[in-house]
This record gives C-alpha cells, sequence and structure tokens, in this order.
C-alpha cells in the first residue's frame, strides 16, 4: 500500500507488503483500527492522521526516509514497531539523524524501543511513551504539548530541549 495523496482508509490488514508512506492523509474510518500485520513501514514524507477514530498501526517497525511532520488531528496514532533512520531512496545514502514533528491537537503513542537518532519535536498534543526505550537515541524538543509517561519509570533519552510552561 502507498499513500502519496488525498485520504488513505486503512483497514485492520493491509496485505502483506510494506506500507510506503509518501504524503496525504491517512484515516481509520468509522471505528478504531489495529492493523494486525507486521508490515514493515518506510515514511518517506510528512502525512497527516485525519483522527476520525484510533488508529493503530500495529508492530511492525519504520523506517524514516527524511525529515517529516506527522500531523494528527484527533485521537490517538500508536505506533507499535521500532522507528529507525533509514534508507534514502533520493540520494540512495543512508539516513542518520533523522527528526519527527509531532503536530496537531492529537495523541502520538510510541510503544516500542527506538532507534532513529534526531530530535522528537512535541508541537501540540500528546506523546505518550509505552516504553523506557522510546526516546534512547532521540531528543525531546518540547515546545508545545503534553507529555505522557504513564507507568514508566528510569526513562532514557537521547537528550532534552525546549521550554515549556507549567498552566
Amino acid at each position: 500500500m502507498i499513500s502519496n495523496a488525498g485520504t488513505a482508509g486503512v483497514g485492520s490488514s493491509i496485505g502483506l507488503g510494506n506500507l510506503a508512506i509518501n504524503g496525504g492523509s491517512l484515516d481509520s474510518g468509522a471505528s478504531a483500527v489495529t492493523i494486525a500485520t507486521t508490515n514493515q513501514q518506510i515514511w518517506y514524507n510528512s502525512f497527516t492522521v485525519v483522527g476520525s477514530n484510533n488508529l493503530n498501526m500495529g508492530s511492525g517497525n519504520v523506517f524514516l526516509a527524511n525529515d517529516m511532520t506527522t500531523t494528527i488531528t484527533a485521537n490517538t496514532f500508536t505506533i507499535g514497531g521500532s522507528i529507525s533512520d533509514g534508507w534514502n531512496g533520493t540520494s540512495n545514502t543512508w539516513s542518520s539523524g533523522l527528526s519527527i514533528t509531532k503536530a496537531g491537537a492529537g495523541g502520538l503513542t510510541l510503544n516500542n524501543v527506538n532507534y532513529f537518532s534526531g530530535n522528537l519535536n512535541l508541537q501540540a498534543g500528546t506523546l505518550t511513551l509505552g516504553s523506557n526505550l522510546a526516546l534512547q537515541n532521540a531528543t525531546l524538543n518540547f515546545t508545545g504539548g503534553t507529555l505522557g509517561l504513564g507507568a514508566l519509570t528510569n526513562s532514557t533519552f537521547g537528550g532534552l530541549a525546549g521550554s515549556q510552561t507549567s498552566p
């Protein structure tokens, strides 16, 4: 499945191949969806999660091809697989130090150990960490929104940056 533009509806199974996201929007549709397969995901460009309902991308690993913004307009977008720096098909090189910017009022949940080594820029909404090592190599650049650690203890961050005042 490739999402290039427009809105792609995501069901509970997307087949057995890679899921390439190259812009556009994803939406779960009329009810919450958890993808049952472990499809590898390659995020090439920024995209929007419409957020009609919660969307859980399952346990497939994610490879970043570029710095990107994920705008989550409502509800929660969950990543169960590990996120890693990845292959940049444009320049045919291995990319490192790649960053994700989380924008929009919705929530992003990272439920696994992640290996990407750039920033996670939290601009708005909620970022929930489901693993003590979710940001072990990444710098959390906090400029807005809410950070949720739940029951986690001893979380490891690659770094902390930004500013936010308490209400």
